[in-house]
C-alpha cells in the first residue's frame, strides 16, 4: 500500500512535538577537528551507546560513554593511530571472535584501515594483510553477508575509481571479486551511500548504491551469493531527480511491511516507496512532503516520540537555492510535516554526519551531529509525552555486533513495525544496535519475529514496554538488560593517575572493570573519600562503578 491512515497504537502521543536540548557543553566531545562519518556503536559493550567520529588530520574520536551521556576520549589507550582525511567508521566483526573491530576509510591524505581487537583493549591495523586497498579512495563503505557463509563482506564505493567488492574469506582476509560479480560501477563516478538490503525478500543480501551528480542509483540484485545483477530500472529505483544523491535511510514510514528508501539530495530528495500494486518502486517524496532539503547528507528513518511510526531527521550543509530545509520531518501517518526546529537541533553550516542512539539510556533516541568544521553537536531527546517504547539486541554467540543484516517484525496493536540492522548506511553512518520500537500508548508488543542473517526466522512471545531486551540467536527466551539508574559521574582525582586516585562516593560496593568488560577489583567502600591504588594494573582505560543504595555511578580513569 502507498500510503495508510492511523496506526493504532498510539493517541496522545501522536501529538507530542519533538525536541532536543544540545548538550555538547561539557560532555567530553572535542569541538576543534571537523569530521564527516559517525557511529553509535557500543564498542565496550557496557550497556551504553558509545560515539565513534571519522575525523579529518586526526585519529577517529572513540568516545566512550560514561553511562550519563558524557564521554571519555578513550582512542590513544586502544591504540587506533589513523590520521588523513577519515570519512567513514564502521565497527564489525569481521572475524567472528565476539569482539569489535573497526573499519576507518579514507577520502584523501591516509590510508584506509581494518583495525582487528586484540582482545586486551587494544588494536592492530590489518587492512594491507587482509588485502585491502589501503590507498582506494573512500566515498562510503557498508558491510553484508552476500555470501551467505556468516561473514561479513565489504563493498567499497570508490571515487574517480572503479568500485571495490570484497569477499570475506571465513574470517582470515578478503578476496577482491568485483570483476567477477559486475560490480565496479562507473570509473570516474563519486559514490555516495551503498547499502544492503534484502530488496526482494529472498533471503541473501541485495547492494543499493547512490552516486553524485546525475549518476543513477545502481541496484545489484544478489543471486544466492553466486552473482549479481544490476537492475535499479527494473525495481523503480535507478531515477535520481535533480541528481546529486547523498545519504540513504531505509525504513518502512507507511506500515506495509516492505522496506522504502529516502535518499537526500541537493533542493529535492527522492523518497522511493515500494507499490505492491505494479511491484516496484515509486518516488513518493511529493505525496509524502519530504521533498526540501538543503546540501543534504546524513538522514535515518527513527521513531523520535516513540508514537509507533518512524520519523525521518536529516542534515545540511548549507541550504539550497529558494530552499529553506528542515532540519526533521515528523511523521503524522499520512504524511511529514516539516520541523524546522526542533529545540536545539537546527542546520547549522557544515553539517554533514548524522547518527542515533539513546545516550542517557531514557527510551527516547537521541541525536549525534558531525560538523566539517568542528561545530559536532549531541542532542539529547527531550520531548514530552512521549509514548511506550522497547529497545531489542539481536546476540550471536561468536560475532559482535551479531546479526547484520537481520530484520526484526514486532506485532503492536494490531499494527507490525519493522526494522533492518545495517553496518553502514545514512551517509557514512552507522547507527547503535540496540534496535528502537516506539509502541505509543501500548503497554506490550504482542510477538515478535527475527528473520537472522542465515534466513531462518524465529518467533518470540510478548514483550512488555518500556524494556531493554536482548535476543540470543537459537534462544528460547528473552532477557532484559541489566541497566542500573545513573544518579551522576563519580569524583574522582587526579585523572589521568599515575598510580592511584581518590574517589568520593556513597557507600556500597565498588567494582573496577578493563575495557573488555573484565573486573579486576572489587570490595566494599564507606561513604566519603576512598583511595583506590592502581600500581599493580597495567596502563590503559578502566571503568569504576559504585553501586549503592541510590544507584549506580560511574567514571572512567585513564591510568598512564
Amino acid at each position: 500500500m502507498l500510503l495508510v491512515g492511523g496506526l493504532g497504537v498510539a493517541t496522545s502521543a501522536a501529538q507530542s512535538r519533538i525536541t532536543f536540548e544540545d548538550a555538547t557543553a561539557g560532555s567530553g566531545i572535542d569541538t576543534a577537528v571537523g569530521g564527516v562519518g559517525v557511529s553509535t556503536f557500543d564498542f565496550n559493550d557496557d550497556g551504553y551507546d558509545d560515539i565513534t567520529i571519522a575525523r579529518s588530520d586526526a585519529p577517529p574520536a572513540l568516545l566512550q560513554n560514561n553511562g550519563d551521556a558524557t564521554f571519555t576520549d578513550v582512542t590513544a589507550a586502544m591504540g587506533i593511530t589513523s590520521i588523513g582525511t577519515m570519512i567513514v567508521p564502521v565497527w564489525v566483526d569481521v572475524n567472528r571472535d565476539a569482539l569489535p573491530d573497526l573499519f576507518l576509510g579514507q577520502a584523501s591524505m591516509g590510508s584506509n584501515a581494518l583495525w582487528l581487537n586484540q582482545g586486551d583493549g587494544t588494536f592492530v591495523d590489518v587492512a594491507a594483510d587482509w588485502g585491502l586497498d589501503t590507498r582506494a579512495r573512500v566515498g562510503a563503505v557498508s558491510f553484508g553477508d552476500f555470501s551467505g557463509d556468516g561473514y561479513p563482506d565489504l563493498f567499497m564505493g570508490v571515487e574517480n575509481g572503479y568500485d571495490l567488492l570484497y569477499r570475506n574469506v571465513d574470517g582470515t582476509g578478503f578476496e577482491d571479486v568485483t570483476e567477477a560479480f559486475g560490480a565496479t560501477g562507473e570509473p570516474f563516478s563519486i559514490p555516495m551511500q551503498p547499502t544492503w538490503i534484502d530488496i526482494d525478500e529472498d533471503g541473501d543480501r541485495d547492494l543499493f548504491v547512490t552516486h553524485d551528480e546525475d549518476e543513477p542509483n545502481f541496484l545489484y540484485i544478489n543471486h544466492g551469493g553466486a552473482s549479481f545483477v544490476e537492475d535499479a530500472a527494473g525495481w523503480g529505483i535507478h531515477d535520481v531527480g535533480v541528481g546529486n544523491s547523498m545519504g540513504v535511510a531505509w525504513g518502512d514510514p507507511d506500515l506495509d511491511g516492505d522496506m522504502d528508501a529516502y535518499v537526500t539530495r541537493i533542493g529535492i530528495a527522492g523518497l522511493y516507496v515500494f507499490d505492491e500494486r505494479i511491484n516496484r518502486y515509486v518516488d513518493q517524496a511529493t505525496q509524502w512532503r519530504v521533498t526540501l532539503n538543503g546540501v543534504g547528507w546524513g538522514t535515518y528513518f527513527a521513531d523520535l516520540d516513540n508514537d509507533g511510526d518512524e520519523d525521518l531527521p536529516l542534515v545540511h550543509s548549507s541550504p539550497a537555492p529558494g530552499v529553506d530545509p528542515p532540519t526533521l520531518f515528523e511523521n503524522v501517518r499520512t504524511w511529514f510535516d516539516p520541523v524546522y526546529e526542533a529545540g536545539d537541533f537546527k542546520t547549522e553550516r557544515s553539517d554533514m554526519g548524522l547518527a542515533v542512539g539513546d545516550f542517557n539510556a531514557d527510551g527516547r533516541q537521541d541525536l549525534i551531529v558531525t560538523n566539517t568544521r568542528g561545530v559536532h553537536r549531541l542532542l539529547l531527546n527531550t520531548t514530552p509525552d512521549t509514548g511506550n517504547w522497547v529497545t531489542i539486541r539481536l546476540l550471536e554467540a561468536d560475532a559482535n555486533p551479531g546479526a547484520i543484516g537481520a530484520r526484526l517484525e514486532l506485532d503492536v496493536a494490531g499494527e507490525t513495525l519493522v526494522r533492518v540492522l545495517h553496518a553502514g548506511d545514512g551517509y557514512n553512518g552507522q547507527n547503535t544496535y540496540r534496535v528502537h520500537f516506539g509502541l505509543g500508548d501500548a503497554t506490550m508488543a504482542d510477538a515478535l519475529r527475527v528473520r537472522w542473517p542465515d534466513g531462518r526466522w524465529e518467533s518470540f512471545g510478548a514483550l512488555a514496554a518500556n524494556g531493554r531486551y536482548q535476543i540470543r540467536d537459537g534462544g528460547v527466551d528473552t532477557n532484559t538488560e541489566s541497566m542500573q539508574p545513573v544518579v551522576r559521574g563519580l569524583e574522582v582525582w587526579p585523572n589521568p593517575s599515575d598510580g592511584a586516585v581518590t574517589i568520593r562516593s556513597e557507600g556500597g560496593t565498588m567494582a573496577v572493570r578493563d575495557m573488555l568488560g573484565r573486573t579486576v577489583q572489587t570490595f566494599r567502600v564507606m561513604s566519603g573519600a576512598q583511595r583506590l591504588e592502581l600500581a599493580g594494573l597495567p596502563a590503559g582505560v578502566y571503568a569504576v562503578e559504585v553501586i549503592s543504595l541510590t544507584g549506580a555511578r560511574r567514571s572512567l580513569i585513564l591510568r598512564r
